[in-house]
C-alpha cells in the first residue's frame, strides 16, 4: 500500500496525519479495544456469532449503566431567558404599566400566554440596547 506524503499508515490500515494525536489514555485503549474486536470477528465461526452478540449486548449495557448513573449536570437557563411581567417589563424600560398594555403589540418581545401579557427579557434587553 502506498502512503501519501505525510500520512503514515495507522494501526488500521487507513491513513492518519502525523499532527494528529490521541489525546487520552481513554481513546488508546478504545482503538486497541476496537483492534481486538475485528480481529475476533474475522476469526471467529458463524455459529459462534450469536454467543460473540450477546457478550458484546452485555457490555453495552454496563457501559451505558455506568454513563446514567454519573449525574448530569443540567444546564440552568441564563436569567435572561426568563419572561417578565408587565410590571418588571416596565420597570426595567422605564414606561408605566398602562403604556405597556397600550403599546404591547408594536413591541418584538412580547409573549401572550393565554390572556397573559409576558414580556421576554432577553429580548426587551436587546431591544432597550438598540433603543439607547
Amino acid at each position: 500500500m502506498s502512503t501519501p506524503q505525510g500520512f503514515p499508515p495507522n494501526e488500521l490500515g487507513g491513513f492518519r496525519d502525523e499532527r494528529v494525536r490521541m489525546p487520552t489514555p481513554t481513546a488508546r485503549v478504545a482503538t486497541r479495544l476496537a483492534l481486538e474486536l475485528t480481529t475476533a470477528i474475522d476469526q471467529i465461526s458463524p455459529e459462534d456469532l450469536p454467543a460473540l452478540l450477546a457478550a458484546l449486548a452485555a457490555y453495552l449495557a454496563q457501559a451505558s449503566a455506568k454513563l446514567l448513573a454519573q449525574p448530569q449536570a443540567i444546564p440552568a437557563l441564563p436569567d435572561s431567558a426568563e419572561n417578565l411581567s408587565v410590571a418588571e417589563a416596565s420597570r426595567r424600560l422605564g414606561v408605566s404599566v398602562d403604556w405597556l398594555y397600550r403599546n404591547h403589540k408594536r413591541l418584538p418581545f412580547t409573549r401572550r400566554i393565554g390572556r397573559r401579557l409576558l414580556f421576554s427579557a432577553r429580548g426587551l434587553d436587546r431591544w432597550n440596547s438598540h433603543r439607547r
